[in-house]
C-alpha cells in the first residue's frame, strides 16, 4: 500500500510532465507559422483577379503569376472572381486562411470599395505585399464631339448641361470616381452610364451611345492609337510616357489629380517571411526589361513599394476617394430612372425560376455593364413570356435578356417585381 506521501510524489511528477509537454505543444504552435514561411511555398499559389479576363489589371497579374512561378518553383494560378466590383474576390481571400496561398490583385477600386460598401474593412482584412504599377486614366471623348480639349469639353457640357453622357467601367470603379471628380471640380452636368468592364463601355463610346468616358489607360490606348477615340487629357499630375503628347486634366484644372494603381496582397496576418519574400520578387520583377516594357507599353508605369509604403498609399488614397464618393453621393444599388433608355440590354442573373411566385434570392440586375444585387419574384414564368430568353441547363444557374425597352414595359405590366436588397 502506497504512503500519502508517495501518491503526492507521483501526483507532483505527473502534473510536471503535463506541463513539459503542454509548453512544447504551445512552443509547436508558435514555431509552425514561421517553419511553414520558410519552405513557402510548397504547393499551389492561387491568385484571385477580381475582374474578368483580358482586362489591364489581369494581364498584370498574369504576368506576375507567371514571374513567380520561374522565380520561386511552384504554380502561381490565376482564378478571375468578378462580381460587385471586385467584392466577391476581397471577401473570398479576405476570408482565407492566411499562409499565402492565396493571393488578391488589389487596385485602386479596393479603397473605393471601402466607402462605397462597407463590405469590407479594406486596410484591416488586406495586407498589402506589393504595387505593380502607377494606373492612368484618360479622357476619352467619342470622335463625333466637337471637343478637342478640355477647356472645350467644359464649355460644350456647360452650354447643353444634362445632354452628355458619361460611360464608366461600373459604379465606383476607378473611371467613374474620376469622372464624378472632374465634375465636382469643374461644375458640369453629364449623366453617368455604368456598364460591367471597360470593353462593353468603350465599344459605345466607339459607336457613339455615349459621348465621354473616364477610362484606364492600358484599356483605352489602342483605341486610342488607332483614332478609334479620341484622348483629351490623363488624370495623374504627370503626362503619360505612352501618350506624351496629351495633356494632363490639371493643366486645364487647377488642383485636379486623379490616376490610381495596382498591386496583391494577402489575408491580414499573413507572416512577414512570406509577405517580405513576395515583394522582393515582385520588385525584382518590376526591375527586369521584359516585363517593365511589357506594363508601360499598356500605359502603367511601374511603382517599386515596400509593403509599408503600400499600407500609407493604401490609407492615403482611402482618404481622397471618400471625399469624393460622398460629395458625389455615390450610392450602389440604385438603378437611375434613364438607365433603360440608354442602354440597350438588361440581365437578371440567378437560379432560373420554374413557376409563378418563385424567388431567385441572390440575383444581379445588370443594365449594359451596370450591377444591382436583388431578389426577383417571378409573376409570371419565363417560358410565358416571349419577351425573355434564358441562357444556361435547366439546373445550372443562367440569366433572362430582353432589350430594355421591352424589360421597362414588362416591369411596368407586374411581370417582374423586383425587391432591392442592402448590396452583398
Amino acid at each position: 500500500m502506497r504512503s500519502p506521501a508517495s501518491g503526492i510524489y507521483t501526483m507532483r511528477l505527473a502534473r510536471r510532465k503535463f506541463l513539459r509537454l503542454a509548453a512544447g505543444a504551445v512552443g509547436l504552435l508558435t514555431v509552425s507559422p514561421i517553419a511553414n514561411a520558410q519552405s513557402y511555398p510548397n504547393r499551389t499559389v492561387r491568385v484571385v483577379v477580381g475582374f474578368p479576363a483580358g482586362q489591364a489589371i489581369d494581364i498584370s497579374a498574369r504576368l506576375m503569376a507567371e514571374w513567380l512561378q520561374q522565380r520561386l518553383g511552384q504554380s502561381f494560378i490565376v482564378e478571375n472572381r468578378p462580381g460587385a466590383a471586385a467584392n466577391v474576390a476581397t471577401e473570398m481571400v479576405a476570408r482565407s486562411p492566411a499562409d499565402g496561398y492565396t493571393l488578391l490583385i488589389i487596385s485602386s477600386n479596393n479603397v473605393i470599395n471601402t466607402t462605397l460598401y462597407g463590405t469590407v474593412d479594406f486596410a484591416r482584412e488586406i495586407a498589402p505585399i506589393a504595387t505593380f504599377g502607377r494606373g492612368y486614366q484618360v479622357l476619352n471623348v467619342n470622335n463625333s464631339l466637337p471637343v478637342k480639349t478640355v477647356p472645350e469639353l467644359i464649355a460644350f457640357a456647360k452650354a447643353h448641361p444634362g445632354k452628355l453622357n458619361m460611360a464608366s467601367p461600373g459604379i465606383g470603379s476607378a473611371g467613374h470616381v474620376a469622372g464624378e471628380m472632374f465634375k465636382m471640380m469643374t461644375g458640369v452636368n453629364m449623366l453617368h452610364v455604368p456598364y460591367r468592364g471597360s470593353v462593353p463601355a468603350l465599344t459605345d463610346l466607339i459607336s457613339g451611345q455615349v459621348q465621354v468616358m473616364f477610362d484606364n489607360l492600358p484599356s483605352s490606348i489602342e483605341h486610342i492609337r488607332a483614332g478609334g477615340i479620341r484622348a483629351l487629357a490623363v488624370t495623374p499630375a504627370a503626362r503619360s510616357q505612352a501618350l506624351s503628347d496629351v495633356p494632363t486634366i490639371g493643366e486645364s484644372v487647377p488642383g485636379y489629380v486623379g490616376g490610381g494603381w495596382s498591386g496583391i496582397g494577402a489575408p491580414a496576418n499573413t507572416p512577414n517571411e512570406i509577405i517580405d519574400l513576395l515583394n522582393r520578387e515582385v520588385n525584382a520583377a518590376l526591375a527586369d526589361p521584359t516585363i517593365k516594357g511589357r506594363l508601360e507599353n499598356m500605359g502603367s508605369p511601374v511603382l517599386m513599394m515596400s509593403p509599408a509604403e503600400f499600407r500609407k498609399l493604401i490609407a492615403e488614397e482611402t482618404e481622397r476617394w471618400a471625399k469624393v464618393i460622398k460629395f458625389a453621393n455615390i450610392k450602389p444599388g440604385v438603378i437611375p430612372p434613364w438607365t433603360f433608355r440608354n442602354v440597350p440590354f438588361l440581365e437578371i442573373a440567378g437560379a432560373r425560376p420554374r413557376r409563378r411566385g418563385d424567388r431567385m434570392s441572390n440575383c444581379v440586375v445588370g443594365s449594359g455593364g451596370f450591377e444591382l444585387p436583388c431578389s426577383v419574384i417571378v409573376e409570371h414564368s419565363v417560358e410565358c413570356c416571349d419577351h425573355f430568353s434564358h441562357d444556361g441547363d435547366d439546373d445550372d444557374l443562367g440569366f433572362v435578356s430582353a432589350p430594355g425597352r421591352r424589360l421597362e414595359k414588362a416591369l411596368r405590366a407586374g411581370l417582374y417585381r423586383l425587391a432591392l436588397k442592402a448590396a452583398l
